[in-house]
């Protein structure tokens, strides 16, 4: 069973902000953009670049070391069918709660 886990408050992370989040040992990048919530894996899959520092346009993220763009809503990398597609998370807003869904077999690793 999935769990929700709260990440952030809304005042927290303004729209067009980003803050990256640490939940059960996991780094993950949290972003409120003008097309809603969404959440990613902190790391780039090229080599591991800080994507809540990226630049966000639309639905994509571009990693701001090397310049690999992924989807928000998916997690694919648009600019390199070889690099990984990161793991994407739910977003959850309850009341003034942001919470992302974790799968179980998340917090086991």
């Amino acid at each position: 069973m999935d769990n929700l886990v709260v990440v952030a408050t809304l005042p927290e992370i303004p729209v067009g902000n980003s803050k990256c989040i640490e939940v059960q040992g996991k780094m993950i990048a949290v972003f409120h953009t003008f097309q809603g919530w969404f959440a990613l894996d902190e790391r780039c899959s090229h080599r591991g670049g800080p994507l809540s520092e990226g630049k966000v346009d639309n639905h994509q993220v571009t990693c701001p070391w090397h310049q690999a763009r992924f989807d928000l809503r998916s997690g694919q990398c648009l600019s390199n069918q070889k690099l990984s597609t990161l793991r994407s998370y739910k977003v959850v807003l309850e009341g003034e709660q942001v919470k992302i869904e974790l799968p179980d077999f998340a917090s086991k690793e």
